[in-house]
């Protein structure tokens, strides 16, 4: 291929090779002085910005998903108790066990129930919403290893605080009556309520009782004797409590107690003396309802 400089020097006269080289340095020297008052005009430019590329969100299987204990309790998902019987008797064991404050709701996290209790002169691990002792964890977990596998990590450090709470002073000021423990952050919400779930339903197998069937005032009083460890003359209004955040009333007594071999037979006996007693104050009649 033949250079521009040989066309000219074959082809083209004197006149045109004059011409022509005019021509290309006109051009050169038009551009130049454009690109000279390109670059020294006053230009806004706007700044160019860069466009996130779009991505599908990725579809992940619940089942995939596992617990994380470094979550804040803002982004933690609520607990879903096992049933709902299972949830309404530990909402009223909650406020039975802290009956000295208002506005109990044991699905959220409530500093004033993350304490060991101060009852007891020390001889008690009572702790959480639930007030839960280490030996009935203890026990539970024996007894039932499997089921309490999920939150083994938990129980080892809830039996290791009930440890630490009986070897402490009484006043000890995390430890002692009314300490608030280890476990009273509000990380740790969700497996409080977790180990309520399954110790409410370790205790039911062992009464025989089925927490998810139909509940009766009666079965309630089963595993309320079962949790407190007291009968219902010992401590009337705990019961109380319970049975009205369970069925909506309280139910001041049950009449069924010899089919749990529950021993009330003194207590029976002094009721009747005292119906009897007012029976004759007040001339009452005989057949009266209460003896029965």
């Amino acid at each position: 291929m033949k250079s521009f400089k040989q066309h000219l020097s074959e082809k083209w006269t004197f006149p045109q090779k004059v011409l022509a080289a005019l021509t290309i340095g006109s051009g050169l020297f038009a551009g130049h002085s454009a690109l000279k008052n390109l670059t020294s005009s006053n230009i806004t430019q706007t700044p160019m910005t860069a466009k996130a590329p779009s991505v599908s969100p990725r579809t992940i299987d619940a089942g995939q998903v596992k617990a994380d204990v470094n979550l804040t309790p803002e982004k933690q998902p609520p607990y879903e108790f096992s049933h709902p019987n299972v949830e309404r008797l530990l909402g009223g064991i909650a406020q039975a066990e802290h009956r000295g404050h208002k506005g109990i709701d044991h699905t959220k996290h409530d500093p004033r129930l993350m304490i060991r209790t101060r009852g007891g002169g020390g001889s008690s691990s009572a702790y959480g919403p639930y007030q839960i002792t280490r030996d009935l964890v203890k026990g539970l977990v024996r007894n039932d290893p499997d089921e309490f596998a999920p939150i083994k990590d938990f129980t080892d450090k809830f039996i290791k605080q009930g440890t630490a709470f009986l070897k402490s002073d009484n006043k000890h000021p995390e430890f002692g009556l009314g300490g608030v423990g280890t476990l009273s952050g509000s990380e740790h919400h969700n497996s409080h309520q977790q180990l309520g779930d399954l110790a409410i339903q370790g205790l039911a197998k062992e009464k025989n009782i089925d927490i998810t069937g139909n509940m009766t005032p009666d079965k309630l009083d089963v595993m309320i004797r079962a949790w407190r460890g007291k009968p219902r003359s010992v401590d009337p209004k705990y019961y109380e409590i319970i049975h009205k955040h369970f069925f909506g009333e309280p139910i001041k007594e049950s009449h069924n107690w010899q089919e749990y071999n529950f021993k009330y037979g003194e207590d029976r006996k002094e009721s009747k003396k005292v119906l009897k007693a007012l029976r004759k104050k007040f001339n009452l009649p005989e057949d009266m309802p209460g003896d029965e």
